[in-house]
């Protein structure tokens, strides 16, 4: 309800350097006090502590003093959910000194065979183990002649021998890893969690539904002091091990497939996880100047229109790439070539044109960067986008600004299976003109983009054979490159 405004009257004269006063018309009982901005604050809010406008969105949550942090040198291992697989495959793909101490099952989400990661609870378990101090009540779950493991998802051994033998190996790993890392990173992903009623251990996923046993098993939501706990569990028993351990910590931005808690929809169940996750990480980081937070749930929840495939759980391949190449821009060690200017630069956030998918500027900044990464190989030479789609029109439109349309102008033309067939195009998109493939030829092109988010490998393999047998390149802005494209660039610059 809208609340009466105050009316001055001559009767209202009350006023200081602090706060004046009017009577309210309504109850001549009632004065409102104003208090003055200084008054009210009692300080002035650097820019950083300002909710920010649009356009500072993106630079605002970007870490400014932190990279360098991870370099391609620096011994880095992770673990978490399932977001962290993306975080493992960035860092091989571009050279990182990334630690994988075990192979084979459940190997690919991190740097030992601890599979997804999805709590802290289990989080705190994996150092408890590497220092031996993780001795569960529930060893294993016998289902369908295996042994199923309850504190890491998809792992089962056939027989007690071959348990206790690998358990022995991989707690053995654990502690390589904590040992030889510098840089630690982990990925939280839900508060929603399983224990044993016996002694409190956390499970990796719920038990089966044939084994689950209300007499020993219990659904838990950690509140963000029980995941401030097993953070600072996590750290302790990690940081015995090896003193100089730095730890950046995210917090996944995939939501929960399903809820467990009754009456409860799963997208206000999510809410809750994540905030808890949130609170619990903000903390963590406050506490300790070990450690630091990077945004990616920030990122892609509150800056990325569209993020997430149609099954609204799955985020799109394009918006992974732009938080990895985010990431490191905000810890790594970019390449020379990136063209991301310093956190702050007025043309790393919003381009002057609008883009057609509302302003994404986190889109906007990744584009353009990573036209200009493929561009600085082949100084001053022309280029060719393959597809003239929705993709190639945010791109176009995020090159049409600032320095970037020095980009813009050397791109030739777009190639496009459906262009008409033509000798003079009739289309073009933002002066470039759209070509069909069998009506311009590769001859004076050192470079052909994909241009798509969702078809990048069919669009690559249709640019492969359309500059097959010339010089021309072709460099996706999503896949990491092949090794023969990786040697295909360098033997071009």
């Amino acid at each position: 309800m809208a609340q009466p405004q105050p009316t001055p009257s001559a009767s209202a004269g009350v006023h200081s350097d602090a706060f004046h006063t009017v009577e309210d018309a309504g109850d001549p009982d009632l004065r409102w006090a104003v208090l003055s901005a200084a008054e009210a604050s009692g300080f002035k809010p650097t820019r950083a502590q300002i909710y920010p406008k649009r356009d500072r969105a993106l630079r605002q949550l970007i870490p400014a003093d932190r990279r360098g942090l991870v370099t391609r040198t620096t011994p880095v291992a992770s673990m978490g959910s399932c977001f962290a697989v993306y975080i493992r495959k960035h860092l091989l793909a571009r050279g990182y000194a990334y630690l994988q101490e075990e192979h084979g099952p459940c190997a690919r989400e991190g740097s030992c065979r601890y599979g997804a990661v999805y709590n802290t609870g289990s989080l705190a378990q994996i150092a408890e183990a590497a220092v031996g101090a993780f001795q569960p009540a529930e060893t294993h779950w016998p289902i369908d002649g295996l042994l199923l493991s309850p504190y890491r998802a998809k792992i089962a051994w056939p027989d007690q021998d071959a348990r206790r033998a690998e358990t022995e190996r991989h707690a053995f790993a654990l502690r390589r890893m904590f040992q030889n890392a510098e840089v630690l990173i982990f990925t939280a992903g839900l508060s929603e969690v399983w224990r044993s009623r016996i002694d409190g251990a956390t499970f990796a996923a719920p038990p089966p539904k044939r084994l689950l046993d209300p007499a020993r098993h219990r659904f838990e939501l950690l509140s963000p002091e029980a995941n401030l706990a097993n953070l600072e569990r996590f750290r302790e028993l990690a940081k015995s091990l090896n003193p100089g351990l730095r730890f950046i910590v995210t917090v996944s931005p995939v939501p929960l497939r399903a809820t467990f808690r009754d009456g409860v929809p799963a997208q206000l169940a999510d809410e809750v996880s994540k905030a808890s996750l949130r609170v619990a990480v903000d903390r963590f980081v406050e506490r300790h100047d070990d450690a630091d937070y990077f945004p990616a749930y920030e990122l892609v929840r509150r800056l990325t229109p569209d993020a997430f495939t149609d099954d609204n759980i799955h985020v799109h391949a394009s918006v992974v790439a732009r938080v990895m190449h985010l990431f490191e821009q905000a810890f790594g060690e970019p390449d020379s070539q990136s063209s991301t200017p310093p956190h702050g630069a007025a043309d790393s956030v919003a381009p002057s044109a609008p883009i057609p998918d509302g302003g994404n500027a986190l889109l906007a900044a990744f584009l353009r960067d990573a036209v200009r990464i493929v561009a600085d190989r082949f100084p001053g030479e022309r280029l060719a986008l393959f597809g003239a789609g929705e993709h190639t029109k945010r791109l176009l439109h995020a090159l049409d600004t600032g320095s970037a349309r020095e980009l813009l102008s050397r791109i030739a033309f777009i190639l496009d299976d459906a262009a008409e067939r033509s000798p003079a195009p009739s289309r073009s998109i933002l002066g470039v003109p759209v070509r069909h493939p069998d009506d311009a030829g590769p001859d004076g092109i050192a470079a052909v983009i994909p241009s798509s988010d969702t078809i990048e490998d069919a669009l690559g393999d249709r640019a492969r054979a359309w500059a097959a047998g010339s010089d021309a390149a072709v460099c996706p802005l999503y896949r990491p490159l092949t090794a023969e494209e990786r040697f295909a660039l360098r033997s071009a610059a």
